[in-house]
């Protein structure tokens, strides 16, 4: 796997990737073209799946790092 990349290079193409917050969490987003703005998938305490658009400006979170997906695990 890589290293932590600035989030500046990270890809605009829509690739998920992995991102590390300024919270300190470590989630799944994309670049949203339509948007101009990461989107990053969060989980709640029952593990529904939230989708927080725009890196949840509200609650002061957003990517500051970035790396590529690990591979799928070999079966």
């Amino acid at each position: 796997m890589s290293d932590w990349q600035t989030i500046e290079s990270a890809p605009k193409d829509g690739a998920a990737v992995l991102v590390y917050t300024n919270g300190g969490q470590v989630t799944e987003a994309y670049w949203s073209s339509d948007n101009q703005s990461w989107i990053l998938r969060f989980y709640d305490e029952d593990n529904r799946f939230l989708r927080a658009k725009g890196g949840m400006e509200i609650f002061h979170i957003s990517p500051t790092h970035w790396m590529p997906l690990p591979p799928p695990p070999k079966k």
